[in-house]
């Protein structure tokens, strides 16, 4: 969702007169509410069917289709207007995968989205990320901790007025997260106050490393924010560690300093951190001499080969000194 921004702004900036209109599954709908080009948004249930007469209806001019795959093709089969889709690199993520052959090409995913316009005169320069956070939802950081006294949140100090880091515990698939020891072990000598976030499914890991890093500068909201309420937490902190997971595209709409934790995918995927205004910001942390990785494109449960190197062995000393030194306490 956060990935497709620069194609929305680049439509804008073609065609200032446009109506945009936006599809997706309603349980994306608070990611993309918030921004300020689309006219309106329609939203998928599992059935596909209840907004395909408000689509019809619209007689679009354009249908751009950045998923290209069966859903969205039975969309565009019943839709009027000329067609633009997204060019996926299945055959070439399968070959990485399994053959251990590289032949994927050395662009990011948005890149790619934007060729998909070439066709309507839209150039493919290079556009940030954007996040839009809804008044509704917009968090005062240090109010927060002035009021809040949970007893799951750790203690609270004189440094919660100082800046502040955030650890986004979240990844869709396990093979994706750093395992709950190493967290507490990166955890515990964080001389920063550091944010825990992440959903309610990651309270029980975030209540473990406060309570066994035994640090008072962690605080954990897990599971008290939704996605935008988050996403605000981040673009007011000084520094992200993440997961290959949506608040490392959040992250990277913020132009925030990013520590990107690599388990079993790749960066060369063309899903990492897009920042092209500020490629300094991104550091990425990989192990990349194991060759079981990427195991898969998207992620399993449990390391497939059982050992986990490729999170197991992640350079812990490295990544805590890295985030220090963009905290500017190196």
């Amino acid at each position: 969702m956060v990935l497709t921004t620069p194609v929305i702004r680049a439509i804008a900036n073609r065609f200032p007169e446009a109506d945009i209109h936006y599809l997706t599954k309603i349980e994306h709908y608070e990611v993309i509410k918030g921004h300020p080009l689309i006219k309106r948004i329609h939203l998928v249930n599992k059935s596909g069917k209840e907004p395909m007469a408000a689509l019809q209806a619209e007689c679009f001019d354009y249908i751009i289709d950045l998923h290209h795959n069966l859903r969205s093709r039975q969309f565009k089969w019943f839709l009027s207007g000329k067609k633009f889709s997204f060019g996926k690199l299945n055959i070439e993520k399968w070959l990485r995968v399994r053959c251990g052959i590289n032949i994927l090409p050395r662009v990011h995913i948005v890149e790619r989205y934007l060729e998909t316009l070439g066709p309507l005169g839209i150039a493919t320069s290079p556009l940030p990320l954007e996040y839009f956070i809804p008044k509704e939802d917009q968090i005062d950081v240090r109010h927060l901790f002035e009021k809040d006294n949970q007893s799951n949140v750790g203690p609270f100090n004189q440094t919660l007025h100082a800046p502040y880091g955030v650890y986004a515990l979240g990844g869709h698939h396990a093979t994706k997260r750093l395992p709950t020891d190493l967290i507490i072990e990166l955890c515990h000598s964080i001389r920063s106050p550091l944010i825990l976030l992440g959903s309610k499914g990651d309270q029980e890991t975030a209540e473990r490393v406060i309570r066994e890093s035994n640090n008072p500068n962690l605080h954990s909201f897990c599971g008290r924010f939704n996605i935008n309420q988050s996403a605000d937490v981040v673009r007011q902190a000084r520094v992200l560690i993440t997961h290959d997971s949506v608040m490392m595209h959040i992250g990277a709409a913020f132009a925030r300093p990013t520590l990107a934790l690599w388990g079993n995918t790749i960066p060369e995927f063309g899903m990492f951190a897009w920042q092209p205004m500020y490629p300094q910001n991104v550091h990425n942390f990989e192990i990349t001499p194991l060759r079981c990785r990427p195991c898969s494109k998207i992620g399993f449960d449990a390391c497939p080969k059982g050992h986990f190197k490729c999170m197991r062995t992640q350079p812990i000393d490295a990544i805590r000194d890295t985030f220090h030194r963009l905290m500017g306490q190196a």
